[in-house]
């Protein structure tokens, strides 16, 4: 333990760290602190230290922290919680506590870090991994349905891997694009841009070795315009337009890809191609018109260039062209705006003279390539326009003249008269304006301008020049550029770069009070099933239907997106009625439940939607699409098809279900998992013939948890294989005990999860479990439910047979819950079929589940069943349950779950066939 009281160096210390730093006596009250701490919090140190250490938190983790805080400093962990500034602004830290002496008492120390910046990394991180959830998901759920022979099984894997792939390789294509994408609309530098082009299409094939060549033709070359790797040495080398494959590119406008390039006969001559393997030659295109190759190439002989390979050389050929188009038009530009320049002195040199001769003003005014307007300084009234300006816009002098600059008008409001109006103030002050402008064609379309106004002194008179110059071509490129960035590519809709920026803003004025709405998420129900049976071809068009449904129903009411795989997210701004927001919800559910058409065959789909509004729920976006998650995560739980509003609770239950899944995968080695058996018993003698092992947890942070509560979790999180795995084992070890005391007849039954039955391992363990046990195969029963025979049906028959071979005894468990029918049974290799509590509740008030009970046992019987009632609790339905014929029963009526010395005691107690 620390002293501090004799040794003043931890002070020293403790004012030169960054962290903050508390010292606390037993009753929570601030002894001393650090200067880290009054910068944090925004109080004093005198403040902080007549403060308790518990006005720091944020008021909601309050309690929680008091019990990590103990846990803390007994095991020396960290943890993390929620501060508060004095401001009231919370912020996540990281905490570590230590006891000390102080003044020959106990105290805490407290080392507290601000962590803000991890927390936003982290949240980052989540977000990058929710765009693969899907993915991940989708190749375990593959793996599990594959079949059941080892070299198959290997063959399906090696497939689905390839997939994952292709898909992951795709997403990082796109996401390169869009990266590209907005770099090349922040740089101007044509050789910039192809060299970040070049690089980024190299990298994504897995080379160092591409290069860029840019047609010339009035040379009739190839200029090679960007080298790299290999490549690096042809910079500077022209080419004639019909050498190589540049050439044969260039001839035929079409790709060629060589897979061997030194058997190509028309290959060049040069030493420097001698350890190419395989190259790709792409061409970019203005048009039709060929512009210049982009070319990749491998040394590697073992590298090789996919379809998709070429189709992605062809986005980033595509790009390098729209690239050099816009450089072209860029220095086109420039070239204009210094010979503007020049035309403008030129103007000016010659105004004296141009006073001296109208006629030769009027020549050199008319002879300008530019379109030039004249404006009274005053009154901005047009004077006169020369004929390049006429043309430009489809109208005659006179037209202009008589309809003044109202007849240009778009109706747009960001170009309206007031704002042309004063940037000819801020001309006549003195002040040149340079800014682009959109004007109305005589035809009705509109016109990109860049307009240049300048001050000048016509007849003695002050005027304005407005020189203007048609820049359609340019803005049409930048649009192209931008909805590259902003929008997906599958269905045209907005992605979630577009939505995150809309949202910014959404949240910012919220947070003004200026508006509130709602998002809602919405997710396909079993898209997968789709692309399993149909592929994925079929599963991308349900995904563009969906969204063409989603964006006819909300019109312009709405902001909607796509944000990867089958999710889309709606926006309704300025909705606040909670009751229209339900409606739009109802409907948008309604809407999207139907049949797709795919190929000749139909598919039914549904969606669920989850629904958070803001600012109530959240007033940023991060804040406000979690919120939206969680619901849409509730919806899924109530059993899809439906829509569910975000609550407090959900997030509660999102915790609590972390907290849970996070203990989990230390219940086993911290010895908190145990097992109970309840004994099955024969219905007239109430003889013991059996226990069935049921699962608890008593969790050292969270004490006991319901099975119903940690085992659907364990199964997401996986930790149910390992915990299986234990249990199996547990069981046999209690049936070999049994054995001991000379009860090696009574069976032990345990329950087995989906992801249990279709692991690969599932029968060696159970063979091997058994085997370390030493007991007989046929002292242990494995009981399935319905629910894990549809995950993977054939494979789980095979598992079953085996099981069954090795003598095994098998069970159908909680029979009628799910999707099993009696005549189906026939195909399973069980023994025992053991009916659903459901069935049995009423069996003594309601004669027609009486009946169908007794129907059920002797339809099961035929087959050469045994059948066991579950949850017999009464007298009444345990002589109904008799009057059935069942052979076993299971209950509280016979017994409770017990522990194993308690359940020794019982079978002792009672007996056993």
């Amino acid at each position: 333990m620390i002293d501090l009281d004799n040794d003043t160096i931890y002070r020293n210390i403790m004012e030169q760290m960054c962290d903050i730093i508390l010292v606390v006596d037993t009753n929570g009250n601030i002894l001393i602190t650090n200067t880290a701490a009054v910068h944090a919090y925004g109080y004093s140190r005198d403040e902080l230290c007549g403060m308790q250490i518990y006005e720091l938190r944020s008021p909601e983790t309050r309690a929680a922290v008091d019990a990590q805080l103990k846990i803390a400093q007994q095991a020396g962990i960290l943890f993390r919680t929620v501060h508060m500034r004095r401001t009231g602004e919370t912020f996540p830290v990281e905490v570590s506590s230590q006891r000390v002496r102080l003044l020959n008492k106990e105290a805490v120390i407290s080392v507290v870090r601000d962590i803000t910046a991890t927390v936003t990394m982290e949240t980052v991180i989540r977000q990058s991994e929710g765009n693969y959830r899907y993915l991940h998901e989708e190749l375990t759920t593959a793996y599990e349905e594959l079949a059941a022979s080892e070299e198959e099984l290997r063959q399906q894997l090696d497939e689905l891997l390839a997939r994952e792939q292709a898909i992951h390789r795709r997403n990082i294509v796109l996401a390169s694009l869009h990266e590209t994408a907005l770099k090349l609309m922040q740089k101007t530098n044509l050789h910039d841009i192809l060299r970040l082009i070049a690089a980024s299409a190299a990298k994504l094939l897995g080379t160092t070795h591409s290069y860029i060549n840019l047609v010339d033709e009035e040379k009739g070359i190839f200029c090679s315009e960007i080298g790299l790797g290999h490549y690096a040495q042809l910079v500077g080398r022209d080419i004639k337009l019909t050498e190589g494959i540049s050439g044969q590119v260039y001839k035929t406008g079409e790709i060629v890809v060589l897979d061997d390039y030194s058997t190509w006969e028309h290959r060049l001559p040069d030493p420097l191609f001698d350890l190419v393997h395989s190259v790709a030659y792409v061409p970019m295109k203005a048009g039709d018109q060929v512009i210049g190759t982009f070319s990749v190439g491998f040394l590697n002989p073992e590298q090789s260039f996919s379809d998709e390979d070429i189709a992605f050389l062809g986005r980033f050929a595509d790009l390098a062209a729209i690239a050099v188009q816009n450089s072209q038009l860029v220095s086109a530009l420039k070239r204009s705006e210094q010979e503007l320049r020049e035309k403008n002195a030129e103007l000016t040199a010659a105004h004296e003279e141009l006073l001296a001769s109208e006629a030769k003003y009027r020549a050199i005014f008319e002879a300008a390539s530019d379109g030039i307007f004249i404006h009274d300084a005053e009154t901005g009234e047009i004077l006169d326009i020369n004929e390049k300006a006429c043309t430009m816009h489809g109208y005659t002098r006179e037209d202009v003249l008589a309809g003044g600059f109202g007849i240009f008008d778009t109706g747009e409001p960001q170009f309206n008269g007031d704002d042309a109006r004063r940037r000819m103030e801020h001309t006549v002050a003195g002040k040149s304006q340079l800014f682009a402008w959109k004007n109305k064609h005589k035809a009705g379309h509109p016109i990109w301008m860049e307009v240049n106004l300048q001050r000048a002194v016509i007849d003695q008179k002050e005027r304005i020049l407005a020189i203007v110059r048609d820049i359609s071509e340019r803005k049409a490129q930048e649009q192209v550029i931008q909805r590259l960035a902003y929008h997906d590519a599958l269905t045209g809709l907005p992605n979630r770069a577009y939505l995150r920026e809309f949202l910014n803003l959404e949240m910012e004025k919220a947070q003004q009070g200026e508006t509130s709405g709602a998002v809602l998420f919405i997710d396909l129900d079993n898209l997968k099933t789709i692309n399993d049976t149909f592929g994925h071809s079929y599963g991308d068009e349900v995904i563009i239907k969906t969204g063409s449904y989603i964006c006819a129903a909300m019109q312009e009411r709405a902001f909607v997106a796509r944000i990867g795989g089958d999710e889309f997210i709606v926006v309704l701004p300025g909705e606040a009625n909670p009751g229209k927001i339900r409606n739009i919800a109802a409907s948008m559910v309604k809407l999207l439940e139907r049949d797709y058409e795919l190929g000749t065959s139909r598919a039914y789909m549904s969606a669920s939607i989850g629904i958070a509004c803001y600012p109530d729920d959240g007033d940023t976006t991060e804040d406000i699409l979690k919120k939206a998650d969680l619901a849409l995560y509730a919806a899924k739980g109530n059993g899809k098809n439906t829509w569910h509003f975000y609550e407090t609770d959900l997030q509660k239950t999102a915790d609590e279900d972390m907290l849970i899944k996070q203990g989990l995968r230390e219940a086993i080695k911290r010895n908190e998992l145990y097992l109970h058996y309840q004994p099955l018993g024969n219905p007239h003698t109430l003889a013991v013939v059996g226990f069935e092992a049921l699962l608890r947890w008593n969790s050292a942070e969270l004490g006991p948890v319901s099975p119903g509560r940690f085992i659907p979790l364990a199964e997401e999180n996986g930790t149910i294989q390992t915990i299986g795995e234990w249990v199996i084992g547990e069981a046999c070890r209690f049936a070999r005990r049994l054995a001991d005391r000379g009860k090696s007849h009574l069976r032990v039954a345990v329950n087995v999860s989906p992801r249990q039955l279709v692991a690969e391992n599932f029968v060696p363990l159970v063979r091997e479990a058994i085997r370390t046990a030493g007991i007989k195969p046929g002292q242990l029963e494995i009981e399935i439910t319905e629910n894990a025979l549809i995950v993977s049906m054939e494979d789980s028959i095979q598992k079953l047979k085996a099981l069954r071979t090795l003598g095994i005894r098998l069970s159908l468990d909680d029979f009628g819950s799910g999707y099993c029918s009696l005549t189906y049974l026939k195909n399973l290799p069980v023994e025992t079929l053991k009916i659903d509590k459901l069935f049995i509740d009423d069996i003594e008030s309601d004669a027609d589940q009486l009946r169908f009970v007794n129907s059920i046992v002797s339809m099961a019987q035929l087959q050469g069943l045994s059948v066991v009632a579950e949850g017999v609790e009464t007298e009444s339905q345990l002589n109904k349950v008799r009057q059935c014929q069942c052979n076993f029963i299971q209950g509280y009526i016979f017994c409770r779950p017990l522990p194993e010395t308690d359940a020794m005691l019982f079978l002792n107690n009672t007996g056993a066939n």
